[in-house]
């Protein structure tokens, strides 16, 4: 903990084409994985990949405001380019965001959530027909 009484945490993020990824903790073994997810998102299109992190406290920080501050963040990422995906992964993640954490892979309105445990073969295919169906508001790629 630090000597606000927020308990410290990193995030680690990157943008691959026009995919935004964020990580937590618990999901950063499924980092390749997740890598993956974003190349799918893109549309299979070969892309830069840059790496971000967020890290909590931030020097000059409130107290208490980690929540905020990444929402700041998060919002600033994924505003800033048009026809943005979003991939997340792991409970922080999914709390910082405003969301129960699932149990497993799933959209969260047009975020989608990728458990951090390693995927057997049908998790995956749930998973990459969840990609192919596109985000639920998503009528375009249906």
């Amino acid at each position: 903990m630090d000597p606000s009484g927020e308990e410290a945490f990193r995030v680690r993020c990157f943008r691959y084409g026009r995919v935004f990824a964020a990580i937590a903790e618990d999901a950063w073994a499924q980092r390749r994985f997740l890598a993956d997810v974003a190349w799918a998102l893109n549309d299979f299109q070969g892309a830069e990949r840059r790496d971000l992190v967020f890290d909590w406290p931030q020097p000059g920080a409130a107290p208490r405001g980690g929540d905020r501050a990444f929402a700041a963040f998060f919002g600033h990422q994924t505003r800033t380019q048009d026809e943005i995906r979003v991939v997340v992964s792991g409970a922080r993640v999914a709390k910082l965001l405003g969301h129960e954490v699932p149990d497993e892979s799933c959209y969260l309105g047009d975020l989608l959530y990728v458990v951090p445990s390693v995927p057997d073969a049908a998790v995956k295919k749930a998973l990459w027909q969840l990609i192919a169906d596109g985000t639920p508001g998503d009528g375009a790629r249906r």
